[in-house]
């Protein structure tokens, strides 16, 4: 509008006049704000390029007026159409929000004088977000028979948000007027004739406290069913009477994971029986209907095990089992589990087996649980990033010898000796430097590599150390000097581990394939450089 010339500017202004004459109600109401947006985007950008001149600015503010809708609600109702409506708020305003609901107040209070409830009501059926009427008629503290009266009119209303808006009236009547209040609202509620869901709906905006729940308990067990059913799991901040209770409804509906939710930063204070029930039956009901609206979202899992870490009443054997359910969730590499892993020898190939097929077993279909219950295994054993043994940089020689000697020996018995030697070797791959000589891998490693003598351990420290690279980045022409460092330090620690025979040949093969990578990548690079 900004770039219009002046004949054609009084032509639109002439023709925007006959509309706004000739149109009536709701129509000339959205004509007239969305004139009314744009002159008032004008003024306060009246200084940019695009912008009209000020006697045109003026002229359109002119014509606003003269056909401001006749009315009330036509006038008003652009206050409620968004969470933050075009507003001319002056250049003294220091918060415009409340700017913003000064204005809708005065907006309500002229309604409620010139048409009480009804009017109220009829706004709410005008404008585009109904609740924003409903948050700002609290500001008008009406007594408690007209309260009463607006929740009555609302529940036979057609209003998009009729549940959402009753919520607040009955959550405000409560607060403001108790218990004589809260009886009158039930038998308004149960008279609608709004079936248990939609009652359910009204009764999610009360406050978190036994006493709101006791009240909901009172429509009967069907709305409470569904209240329990539709509520979001808001954290629970009140005696912890008043939790577990919530807990013991959020599970009567198979919401078990809406009950951890709401339980989450108070865990320490259930027993340990509690919470193991509701984390185990939690990821049940989600098997049991993976495409249900979850509530996992509202977690931080990770926060919630490392609570339950520091609780010495439960056994790790227990807290290992849930941090196995909630694998696919967490996002550490540090957890129990991970620690009984590297200590029972039995519990590693257990592991192993429900990944990996013996030598001899036929391939067979699994079930989707079964194969996500293999990923989520995978998973666990890639995540071992420590050695048996180890405490910070030190390794236990002995402690590790064991446990690579025993998880080989049920190996062979389970006839997964191949796969489990390269997943020993995989793990063997995150030893700390050695403590004398600082060459890689510590001491008591090469050792045990030594004793080991596994071309197939070997080999999946190979391929560990290769993949523990990561993500790298280059220049176009840098060719292969990262590759050919790596295989500089390769053969240095080659050169400190002599006297570990095995050890420093397999050094030595990794070099070279640092150096043959190296290769690849000047070739690459001296074949871009021929396109530039």
């Amino acid at each position: 509008m900004g770039s219009v010339q002046e004949p054609t500017f009084e032509l639109i202004v002439n023709g925007l006049g006959q509309v706004l004459g000739a149109t009536q109600d709701e129509q000339q109401s959205d004509i007239w704000n969305a004139l009314r947006k744009q002159t008032l985007r004008h003024r306060k950008y009246q200084d940019a390029d695009w912008a009209l001149p000020s006697d045109s600015i003026e002229t359109l503010e002119a014509l606003i007026e003269r056909h401001k809708p006749a009315a009330l609600v036509e006038s008003i109702s652009w206050l409620f159409d968004d969470w933050m409506p075009s507003f001319d708020l002056g250049d003294q305003t220091s918060d415009p929000i409340q700017a913003v609901e000064d204005a809708r107040l005065a907006a309500l209070r002229g309604i409620m004088d010139a048409t009480g409830i009804d009017g109220v009501v009829g706004l709410m059926e005008r404008v585009k977000v109904p609740r924003l009427v409903m948050f700002s008629i609290r500001g008008l503290q009406l007594p408690d028979n007209q309260l009463l009266q607006l929740l009555t009119r609302l529940l036979s209303s057609t209003i998009g948000e009729s549940a959402l808006a009753a919520s607040i009236v009955l959550a405000h009547g409560m607060e403001r007027f108790g218990d004589s209040w809260a009886t009158d609202a039930k038998d308004a509620l149960q008279k609608s004739g709004w079936d248990h869901q939609k009652c359910a709906l009204v009764l999610l905006g009360l406050d978190e406290t036994k006493e709101s729940w006791n009240y909901v308990t009172s429509f009967g067990n069907e709305t409470e069913a569904a209240y329990w059913s539709q509520k979001s799991p808001i954290r629970i901040n009140g005696p912890l009477e008043d939790l577990t209770f919530a807990i013991e409804k959020y599970r009567s509906v198979g919401r078990s994971a809406a009950a951890l939710a709401a339980a989450e930063k108070r865990l320490e204070e259930l027993s340990v029986a509690t919470t193991q029930a509701i984390m185990s039956s939690a990821v049940s009901e989600h098997n049991a209907d993976p495409e249900a609206k979850s509530t996992f979202g509202f977690l931080d899992v990770d926060r919630i095990f490392s609570a339950l870490a520091q609780r010495s009443d439960l056994p790790r054997e227990s807290l290992a089992a849930l941090e196995f359910m909630y694998l696919p969730m967490l996002r550490t590499d540090n957890l129990t589990i991970h620690e009984l892993l590297l200590e029972q020898p039995v519990f590693f190939m257990g592991m192993v087996s429900r990944v990996f097929r013996a030598k001899d077993e036929e391939p067979r279909d699994l079930s989707e649980t079964d194969r996500k219950l293999a990923t989520a295994t995978y998973r666990l054993l890639k995540g071992l990033k420590k050695l048996p043994g180890q405490k910070g940089n030190d390794v236990d020689e002995a402690a590790l010898r064991t446990w690579c000697v025993d998880v080989r020996k049920l190996a062979q018995e389970s006839n997964r000796g191949m796969v489990t030697d390269q997943l020993i070797g995989q793990i063997l791959a995150h030893a700390p430097l050695g403590a004398k000589d600082s060459a890689w891998p510590h001491e008591a490693v090469r050792n045990v590599i030594e004793v080991l003598a596994s071309p197939e351990v070997e080999r999946g420290i190979s391929l560990e150390r290769y993949n523990m690279r990561g993500v790298y980045s280059k220049m176009p022409d840098e060719g292969g000097d990262q590759e050919r460092a790596l295989a500089s330090q390769s053969r240095e620690w080659a050169a400190k581990t002599i006297t570990s025979v095995r050890t420093s040949a397999m050094l030595r093969r990794i070099a070279e394939g640092w150096e043959a990578d190296a290769e690849r990548a000047d070739i690459a690079a001296a074949q871009r450089a021929t396109r530039w």
